[in-house]
């Protein structure tokens, strides 16, 4: 459960079904909005990274970012192979997000890589899957392009977001 925008006055809670509800400071009787499409899995943790936004950790090790009111996934950041989210904080300075799960792991993130956004990520992950090839290739737009390996691992928690 965290404290969540209009100064407080709203409270967010994740679910073992994965639901995200919204609630009103003071009426716990009922949920004001509910965020059902989030995850199969538990939403085990939840941190508030800002007043439109809450990152959280579910039961299948996905970290995913998340807007509120308008309910959206954002995109999925970081991931804990196959297991469940325990914990997330910041460090002291809000640079780093650590998480936390039943493989014994904690796990320091740059804030700033997780958050610069789908696209550019995309295109990292196309430079790196063109690293093993000196060849010239076509992209989408028919136009001709040189590649030239760079030698660089690619990160796993990028590579297991490739195909989204």
């Amino acid at each position: 459960m965290i404290f969540y925008g209009q100064n407080g006055r709203k409270v967010i809670c994740g679910t073992q079904s994965g639901a995200l509800l919204l609630y009103s400071w003071g009426h716990f009787k009922d949920c004001s909005d509910r965020f059902i499409d989030l995850s199969p899995n538990s939403v085990d943790a939840l941190l508030k990274l800002d007043e439109d936004r809450v990152i959280t950790g579910s039961e299948n090790g996905l970290i995913s970012l998340v807007g509120i009111l308008p309910n959206r996934i954002i995109q999925p950041i970081a991931e804990h192979s196959e297991y469940p989210v325990e914990r997330l904080a910041f460090s002291f300075d809000r640079k780093y997000l650590g998480s936390i799960s039943h493989d014994q792991m904690l796990k320091l993130w740059d804030l700033d890589d997780l958050l610069q956004g789908s696209g550019s990520t995309l295109r990292s992950q196309e430079a790196m899957a063109d690293s093993d090839s000196d060849e010239m290739d076509v992209d989408a737009k028919e136009t001709k392009r040189k590649t030239v390996s760079n030698g660089q691992a690619l990160n796993s928690s990028s590579s297991f977001f490739a195909d989204l």
